[in-house]
């Protein structure tokens, strides 16, 4: 397969109007791509498009509300208008939603997660997915996170739509092959973001993540790198910390040592955030 050539590529990225979005907007805008973000913030879409401006990307700022695919679609005919098509799919729209344990959370809990974190994703994919298949070039990015692989306590719903972002995403490798089009589940840990303003939990819980954020040596500037070298590269799955990557490995291949590893932990964290 011929790699996507990165410069001049035509990217959109739902969420792009503030957090890793924008970051991903700028490197990427950098790198010579034409950029289109997507975000129900109004303020956001037009401070990140007015960023881009001025680093001289062509760049486009759509409304877009990724619960939505009446407004995907209309993003989508936007994009056909301006640019005659597209190349790299960006689906970044999320939040971090309720944290508790499972018995203290609601169905109306999980569906409003669900439908922004994954379904937001099924949705991203369903409407412009075509278009990258039609040329026979391109790629699909898909962000999820290191919880949907190691799976905290107290986060079942975040870590469940974020394990079902790798699984749909591990399965358009398999689909979009044949077309020449790469697909990439980006998987990050802590860094800072404003992913904690989306979660609805008791206050040690938060000041517990964000302490986790504030120690964390990446920032959003240093994953957005990683991830135009990751679809650069074609490179299925993205583990942004190495920390937690080695984590991940031992839990693949040595997983009764990991357990009692992550028990110890994950007692620790759960009596911090109580």
């Amino acid at each position: 397969m011929h790699k996507l050539k990165m410069q001049q590529s035509r990217v959109f990225i739902t969420g792009g109007g503030s957090g890793l979005g924008q970051a991903i907007a700028l490197y990427f805008a950098e790198k010579g791509c034409r950029v289109a973000i997507g975000d129900i913030n109004e303020d956001g879409l037009e401070t990140t498009k007015q960023m881009l401006l001025n680093i001289g990307s062509d760049a486009l700022a759509l409304k877009c509300d990724a619960t939505s695919l009446d407004s995907l679609n209309e993003a989508k005919h936007q994009l056909v208008s301006e640019w005659q098509g597209l190349d790299i799919l960006i689906n970044n729209a999320g939040i971090a939603g309720k944290h508790g344990f499972v018995e203290s959370t609601s169905i109306e809990d999980w569906q409003k997660v669900i439908d922004i974190n994954l379904l937001g994703v099924v949705r991203g994919c369903m409407v412009f997915l075509d278009l990258l298949k039609q040329q026979k070039k391109g790629a699909v990015v898909n962000i999820a996170s290191m919880a949907g692989l190691l799976t905290p306590p107290e986060g079942a719903i975040y870590n469940t739509s974020k394990s079902a972002v790798i699984a749909l995403t591990e399965t358009l490798q398999y689909e979009l092959a044949p077309f020449n089009v790469s697909s990439h589940a980006v998987c990050p840990a802590f860094f800072k973001t404003n992913l904690t303003r989306s979660m609805e939990s008791n206050p040690k819980a938060k000041r517990f993540i964000e302490r986790e954020m504030d120690k964390s040596s990446i920032i959003a500037a240093d994953v957005a790198k990683m991830i135009f070298e990751q679809v650069e590269n074609r490179q299925l799955l993205l583990l942004t910390h190495p920390r937690e990557r080695r984590l991940w490995r031992l839990k693949k291949l040595l997983p009764s040592i990991y357990e009692k590893m992550a028990h110890k932990l994950f007692a620790k964290v759960m009596t911090i955030t109580k």
